[in-house]
């Protein structure tokens, strides 16, 4: 496979006349790990996404210095909140499941194949203050801290939360385990007065909302 031609005089040529998008993948990591250093990156990836949750350990191995594993790592979580931050006005009302699935489904489509949990806290009118998730696990588990669902809700100010996750298998129905968790959830958010108002399984083109289908409490 014929690779891009990476230099530094014609990777700063280009940024100048036509801006950061006209850079391919490998010219913009060189921008990060340097020219000597982005071949060894990429050599052998089959899919440069995994850069995107690769650890700091991992981008070491691959040939990033300590330091620039740590500030890509950085500038990937500050794009990815950006990106979120983006994807919804800061007055959008969850007006129901449907709406609330609209709004995660580009979130989960970041990392497919793996299973994720989000934290979405709402005023008193139902509008979003912030999507955050919470965790970020493999093909059929995330571990999800109930504390840091409700974390992210006091640190809002918020009336009430929303939770959701997704399924890889594209399959939303729940599972006991899902069940327990949401339960558990919702009963700490009325300990704190802080309503659990649903939670939402995304599967591949469809949903599963726990609150319509009873689910919520035992």
């Amino acid at each position: 496979m014929m690779r891009d031609f990476c230099d530094v005089e014609t990777i700063r040529e280009r940024l100048s006349l036509y801006g950061w998008s006209s850079l391919s993948v490998r010219e913009l990591l060189a921008t990060v790990v340097g020219v000597a250093r982005v071949d060894g990156v990429l050599d052998g990836l089959s899919d440069e996404r995994w850069l995107l949750v690769a650890g700091i350990d991992e981008l070491v191995q691959r040939g990033f210095t300590r330091r620039q594993a740590e500030m890509f790592r950085a500038a990937v979580e500050l794009a990815l909140q950006l990106w979120q931050r983006a994807q919804y006005h800061e007055r959008y009302h969850v007006c129901s499941p449907k709406a609330a699935y609209e709004l995660l489904r580009p979130l989960v489509m970041e990392f497919p194949y793996q299973e994720q949990f989000f934290s979405v806290p709402l005023d008193s009118k139902n509008r979003i203050l912030c999507v955050r998730r919470v965790a970020l696990g493999t093909v059929n588990a995330a571990y999800v801290s109930a504390r840091e669902v409700y974390r992210i809700a006091i640190q809002h100010s918020a009336s009430c939360i929303l939770t959701a996750h997704n399924h890889p298998s594209g399959d939303p129905r729940p599972s006991p385990e899902d069940i327990a968790l949401v339960r558990g959830i919702t009963i700490i958010g009325e300990t704190l007065d802080i309503p659990h108002l649903d939670h939402i399984i995304l599967g591949d083109g469809v949903f599963t909302s726990l609150r319509e289908e009873g689910r919520m409490r035992g």
